[in-house]
């Protein structure tokens, strides 16, 4: 420093005192534009506040209304999944005809019952009218009770085979025989 090489004492003081002046602005300064800071920060916070707390409150309410939808959902791909059939093979085919011929239901009723709505064929396969009638398009079938199918007295025999290709919208190929697929 300087100001101590000064032997001046009055100079000396002088220069010193110029200096805490200086070094005192300084810090003044500083504070100053750490406190305009805080004001600006402190504004922005305040005029941001209504849209933090709509967007809040909004997204609260959103929340709100989508958990039971997809709650709703869940359950839904639940019991789409406890509904999917396992249509059987071709060489399982006679086991299932022996099921089908032993059960007091029909075919209709068991694919029905266990496929999945959105494997069913909505245009081509069986369906089962309001009056409790089966048909196909605009004709009237049977249902016998070993399951074949008479349309408009041709009796069809009914396997699994069979019942797949009429029932579902994408039969899986080793489930039918070539005969099913002729008939």
């Amino acid at each position: 420093m300087s100001f101590l090489n000064i032997t001046n004492p009055k100079e000396r003081d002088e220069i010193v005192a110029k200096y805490l002046a200086t070094v005192k602005r300084l810090k003044e300064r500083n504070m100053k534009e750490r406190a305009r800071d805080f004001q600006t920060h402190e504004a922005i916070e305040q005029s941001l506040e209504p849209v933090t707390r709509t967007t809040e409150s909004s997204t609260n309410a959103i929340t709100k209304e989508l958990l039971p939808i997809k709650e709703g959902i869940e359950k839904m791909n639940a019991n789409l999944m406890q509904n999917i059939q396992h249509v059987p093979t071709v060489k399982q085919e006679e086991e299932k005809e022996e099921e089908f011929e032993s059960s007091q239901i029909n075919a209709f009723q068991k694919i029905s019952k266990q496929a999945s709505a959105i494997d069913i064929d909505p245009y081509f396969s069986i369906i089962e009218n309001e009056k409790g009638d089966y048909q196909m398009g605009n004709t009237l079938v049977e249902i016998t009770t070993d399951d074949n199918i008479i349309v408009n007295g041709e009796e069809f025999h009914g396997t699994t085979g069979l019942w797949s290709l009429i029932m579902f919208k994408k039969p899986k190929e080793d489930t039918y025989s070539k005969k099913d697929l002729e008939q």
